[in-house]
């Protein structure tokens, strides 16, 4: 029975986190990341009100108590809450990627840019960054993500039957020529 009245106060706790505001972004310096960050919030909206939601149900729930036995459960209540449960899987599955969409919007609308008369590749990852120079042919090889071998130091997916990649240099620092 104490069980539910924690998880109400945890439930208050996490709300005081949206009312409160902490810090989750530095301050935005371009308009993809004003886009960026109204994503995240709305996600984060989302997610915490269906999260209280379904946290206040299950508290009352275990005060409440369930009264009946599994043997009292009949064959078409099974039946109802097989409904139940494939309404709420295709509720979530909607609404993820309802939210996967309007998130890609963001990436897709994000510019690229160059730097002077070169451009550099970036690849980032969760603890690294990989940059990517053109050779002195001044063009990019192909590459795909079945050729990607970070134990090889093909971060990038370099295809090594394309001569346009045979010179192009990867590394871990980024370098700029001045004035570019």
């Amino acid at each position: 029975m104490l069980l539910g009245p924690i998880l109400i106060l945890l439930t208050l706790a996490g709300c005081g986190l949206f009312y409160f505001r902490p810090v989750w972004f530095p301050l935005p310096i371009t308009a993809e990341a004003l886009v960026f960050d109204r994503q995240f919030n709305w996600t984060l909206w989302i997610a915490g009100a269906i999260f209280v939601a379904v946290q206040v149900v299950l508290a009352w729930v275990i005060v409440r108590g369930l009264r009946k036995t599994s043997t009292q459960i009949t064959r078409r209540s099974r039946r109802s809450y097989r409904w139940l449960e494939i309404g709420w899987t295709v509720a979530t599955a909607t609404l993820f990627l309802t939210l996967s969409f309007a998130g890609s919007r963001g990436w897709a609308k994000t510019p690229v840019r160059t730097l002077g008369k070169e451009t550099i590749e970036v690849y980032s990852h969760q603890f690294a960054w990989h940059f990517r120079y053109p050779g002195l042919d001044g063009r990019f090889g192909v590459t795909g993500a079945t050729f990607i071998n970070d134990a090889a130091g093909n971060s990038f997916g370099i295809d090594p039957a394309d001569k346009a990649g045979r010179d192009d240099i990867t590394t871990a620092s980024l370098r700029i020529p001045a004035g570019r």
